[in-house]
């Protein structure tokens, strides 16, 4: 998952090695007399600066600053315009802003103090607000039109249209009152995605089944999944068990229990069935899809699909909807005899003889079906992966394709006590994070500083993702050398555990992709830089990554390895990875699903959602695509964050297109060797360096010299598909 810059955010709100590089100490930005440290020329953050406090006042200095910087532009004359004064101006002036967006936007998730989400809507908001002088507008607006940008280099011509199509997205073009809905959209939509998120986080807490009954009636349970249960009970002072979501035991109880009753008794605590928290994430989302119509009509479209596909590869909603709809119609005969193996299997083990599952038995049932016919046929090498040995193998991965190279730095934490270390060691916020210069292995050129912060702790944010702080480029002083920031909750201690589970492995591969899509990229203007790629590609980096993670000679070097002993890829591995790059069709079509009901309620919002019961509009959707069930599942859209996302509304599909767009690249590195450094090399070039100068379609045709097609990832998932779309 991908944090974008500030300005992309505020674009989705509305509608919203042994090679060491020498740095030398440089001097602090100053504006007005004030330092201000998130403009520091040094490389590396001091952030033990970056108090809420600092920040707070940072941030109404950065506002102020800019807002100077723009009403120069703003008081221009067409015939005195130029690229400088114009285009180039706001660029510079909006690059502080990017920089203390990235800072807070990166705090916020640690879980070190809540008043960096306060400040970081705080400074959303007020940068909305810029793009909505009218003034500032008018000028930009006449300036694209003068005869001087066809003289422009084409980076910058695309970057003048780029900005002006921002422009008009913030809302520049509306009227005063509409301009002024749309700070109010903005501030609405944030507050709301942020309570969803909530909500599902204290939902997945809460969910816990406590059982005090016969321990007999969980037969089937794993006696390593009961006594964790019951060390859970102990731990709250109480008898029986208590299986909770969060650490899995309440999933394998619902999934492995052979007695109905109790499965049906963790599922419905599982589903989350009347929890206040998704009762008010019903309320959330209805609220969200009204106002991103609003925004969607205000600006002249039918719908927010239509408005939000604007910018993408798949141009339309109705566009997005095709994709998903056709690749179901693919995968739809295989999906159907699964099912029926499924329901033969479910059949035998309850001695039952039906064609439709309880909904509380579709998990108990699939399970059934994928031990039956398990995917990975190996499992002897599934734990076995080195933390540090990934590391390194994604490392060497990126070394070897893109000729980049990597070299740890010494880090500290800032505390009270601590008394300043040598100049050329690097602070983090905390002890467990670590710190990388990326530089060229031809030129020895410094391209980036990447952060590792792996490690689950307390209030930290859950899940994986990358967040940037500053922009990647500056025009005036070339590369800026950006600091992407990986960010994971890996289960495992970093002082005495070194396993990582394959899960983990390619989660930190596919945060990889989205670092060096980044930190490669050549753009000289801020917004043509890697975030501001079309929004259903900005996955496609990070997913292609993760197809290396699933490769028998990379896989194998992230295993636990003698000095003296090479990694092989062995039989074993072969076989783990030939079956962890297929899916079960039944997996798909519920990602499939989950895609669909994302794109229809926003493209049909008024036809269908409006005013209307989600769980039964959702069922009515859905249900062809559904095994037969005996009644109406809870509608689990509400447990995904994503859908009520500042990034990823109507754009779930994106994750899966992404995928269809990567195993399609990976095939070509395939035909001339996954580790071929000409064709990384060529990947680099064509893609990564280009950020956002061109349209996505083009750098892959760039790349693949064709048009991207949908077979090789059909082939990848080990699916055969339908010939013919019924």
């Amino acid at each position: 998952m991908l944090k974008k810059h500030l300005l992309p955010l505020v674009l989705s709100l509305l509608p919203l090695g042994s090679f060491a590089v020498t740095i030398e100490p440089a001097t602090p930005v100053t504006s007005q007399g004030t330092t201000h440290p998130y403009l520091r020329s040094e490389v590396y953050p001091r952030w033990s600066e970056y108090t809420p406090q600092t920040l707070r006042a940072e941030k109404e200095r950065v506002i102020a600053d800019a807002k100077e910087q723009l009403a120069k532009i703003s008081n221009l004359s067409i015939e005195e315009t130029c690229w400088e004064n114009t285009f180039g101006a706001f660029d510079k002036a909006v690059t502080p802003i990017e920089y203390l967006g990235g800072v807070l936007s990166t705090l916020s998730t640690m879980g070190l103090n809540d008043e960096y989400e306060t400040i970081f809507v705080e400074c959303v908001k007020e940068y909305v607000e810029l793009f909505h002088d009218e003034k500032l507008w008018h000028v930009l607006k006449s300036s694209a039109e003068q005869p001087w940008v066809k003289d422009l280099s084409p980076e910058r011509q695309c970057a003048v249209k780029q900005l002006c199509k921002i422009f008009k997205q913030q809302g520049a073009h509306l009227s005063a009152s509409g301009r002024e809905r749309a700070v109010q959209i903005a501030a609405i939509i944030t507050e709301l995605s942020f309570q969803y998120e909530q909500n599902i986080r204290a939902a997945n807490e809460a969910a816990q089944w406590h059982y005090i009954g016969k321990p007999s009636l969980l037969s089937g349970i794993p006696s390593s999944v009961l006594r964790r249960a019951r060390s859970n009970a102990k731990s709250a002072g109480v008898k029986g068990y208590i299986f909770c979501y969060t650490d899995g035991t309440l999933y394998d109880a619902m999934t492995l229990c052979r007695t109905e009753e109790m499965r049906k008794s963790a599922w419905e605590v599982w589903a989350a069935i009347n929890s206040p928290y998704m009762q008010e994430n019903e309320q959330i989302l209805a609220q969200f899809l009204a106002i991103l119509h609003e925004w969607a009509t205000l600006n002249g479209t039918s719908s927010y699909a239509d408005f939000t596909t604007q910018d993408r590869m798949l141009p339309t909603g109705a566009a997005a909807l095709s994709f998903v709809d056709d690749l179901m119609h693919r995968i739809k005969p295989a999906f159907d005899a699964e099912v029926a193996e499924m329901l033969r299997l479910y059949n035998a083990a309850t001695h039952k003889q039906v064609q439709t599952l309880p909904p509380w038995d579709l998990p108990y049932a699939q399970r059934l079906y994928k031990e039956a016919h398990p995917l990975t046929t190996s499992n002897e090498v599934s734990d076995c992966f080195s933390r540090e040995n990934t590391l390194q193998a994604v490392f060497s991965l990126y070394g070897t394709l893109c000729g980049v190279g990597f070299s740890e730095r010494v880090t500290y934490c800032a505390t009270s006590e601590t008394i300043a270390p040598a100049p050329d060691v690097v602070e983090v916020w905390h002890p467990s994070v670590r710190c990388f210069d990326v530089y060229d292995k031809q030129s020895s050129e410094l391209l980036g500083i990447l952060y590792l912060d792996l490690f689950s702790r307390p209030n930290k944010r859950q899940g994986a993702w990358v967040n940037f702080l500053r922009p990647a480029v500056s025009e005036a002083d070339g590369k800026n050398n950006p600091p992407p920031i990986v960010v994971a909750n890996f289960n495992f201690n970093p002082e005495n555990s070194h396993s990582l589970s394959h899960w983990e492995v390619e989660s930190l591969f596919h945060e990889m992709g989205h670092a060096m899509h980044d930190i490669l990229g050549k753009a000289c203007i801020t917004y043509l830089s890697a975030p501001y790629v079309e929004n259903d590609f900005i996955e496609f980096p990070s997913t292609l990554s993760t197809y290396w993670a699933m490769h028998p000679v990379v896989l194998a070097a992230c295993t636990y390895q003698s000095e003296d002993e090479l990694p092989v890829p062995t039989l074993p591995f072969v076989e783990f990875c030939r079956g962890k790059h297929k899916v079960y069709a039944m997996d798909l079509m519920a990602s499939l699903r989950d895609a669909r009901l994302d794109i229809e309620m926003h493209l049909f919002y008024e036809q269908k959602f409006k005013g209307r019961n989600l769980h039964e509009v959702a069922y009515a959707v859905l249900q062809p695509w559904e095994a037969p069930l005996t009644s109406m599942t809870p509608c689990f859209v509400l447990k995904i964050p994503h859908c009520v996302s500042n990034n990823y509304a109507c754009g779930i599909y994106s994750y899966i297109w992404s995928d269809v767009l990567a195993a399609d690249v990976f095939s070509r590195f395939e035909e001339y060797g996954v580790l071929n450094p000409q064709i990384g090399g060529e990947y680099r070039r064509t893609i990564l360096e280009k950020g956002a100068t061109m349209p996505a379609a083009d750098m892959l045709r760039l790349f693949l010299g064709r048009a991207p097609r949908i077979e090789p990832y059909l082939k990848y998932k080990g699916i055969t598909p339908a010939v013919d779309k019924q």
